[in-house]
């Protein structure tokens, strides 16, 4: 069914492309520290090399940190990796410790938890699931900061663990201390406020970016949703069966195309198509949607109870 606004639209934005407030940055690393440090070199295969090469190579948070490094450099990272067998059962971190290394899983599987409240007992909710080729435990180190979340094995898990002063000085050599772009806009944007600094950087590295061209079609009415938008630039709107404007969306960092993943049935209650001079988004697929962006579901109901829904 097409949906319809009670209230006045947001106006057209006058420029085609909106700036962005600067994000986090990384701790900086004191010269001093730097000339003293001395390169850690663990032993290992060549098997264990190659995979944590291709493991470096195709993650994309590890490309943010280290993709900028001469192959050189990269066997540097690899060899300054330690193993370590942790058990199932136990938490690998723990949030609010001290954050003293990073780890990238090789074989096992874990989940992350976070506790929102203070005074909540256990872990907090569930977040999400990790498993061979992730990376985890970074931000502590990125941000000097305690850990955001706690992440504990569902079996017996080898990891691969960077301690956290081969970490950052990595990062020196590399220049990779900033964030990427994405985790600039996710922090930009009042919409994910609540969310703490872990689920930040998780939900940045999984939005995927696309463009559209002046009334272009987004998505169809009818169609089977496979992710919500956050306008990102540009101008987006809602039209009915018979391309009446229902609703604008011109605000960077709003959300949009959530309803028919509120109701659970996936289907669009409205055609999507770029206005103005096209529109820049991001994606947010149905899993990340309902597990990242959980604690904003209230909300987003809430701004869904403004749209008024007619028969066709």
């Amino acid at each position: 069914m097409p949906l319809t606004p009670r209230g006045d639209h947001n106006p057209d934005p006058t420029a085609s492309v909106r700036s962005r407030r600067a994000g986090v940055s990384a701790e900086s690393v004191p010269s001093a520290s730097a000339q003293d440090w001395t390169k850690p070199v663990y032993e290992k295969s060549d098997g264990e090399k190659e995979m944590l090469r291709e493991i470096i190579q195709s993650n994309q948070r590890l490309q943010v940190f280290f993709g900028h490094l001469q192959p050189s450099a990269v066997d540097d990272v690899i060899m300054a990796m330690y193993p370590k067998t942790v058990p199932a059962g136990s938490d690998v971190i723990v949030q609010g410790d001290v954050g003293d290394a990073c780890y990238i899983v090789s074989e096992g599987s874990l989940e992350v938890f976070v506790k929102r409240d203070p005074s909540e007992s256990g872990k907090g909710g569930k977040v999400m699931d990790l498993g061979p080729g992730s990376l985890f435990g970074e931000l502590a180190l990125l941000y000097n900061a305690p850990r955001a979340a706690t992440v504990s094995c569902t079996t017996e898990v080898k990891l691969w663990g960077l301690d956290s002063d081969s970490f950052r000085m990595m990062l020196r050599t590399a220049d990779a201390a900033s964030p990427k772009e994405n985790e600039d806009f996710v922090e930009a944007c009042p919409a994910f406020a609540i969310l703490n600094r872990y689920e930040k950087s998780e939900l940045a590295s999984k939005l995927q970016r696309d463009l559209f061209d002046a009334d272009e079609v987004i998505c169809d009415e009818g169609d089977e949703a496979e992710g919500a938008f956050i306008l990102e630039d540009g101008v987006a709107v809602a039209l009915d069966e018979d391309g009446k404007e229902l609703y604008r969306y011109s605000d960077s960092g709003c959300i949009f195309g959530e309803v028919a993943l509120l109701n659970g049935d996936l289907k669009r209650t409205a055609t999507l198509k770029a206005a103005g001079q096209g529109c820049s988004v991001f994606v947010v697929d149905v899993d990340t949607f309902n597990t990242l962006l959980r604690p904003l579901h209230a909300e987003l109901q809430s701004k869904a109870s403004k749209y008024v829904y007619r028969p066709v």
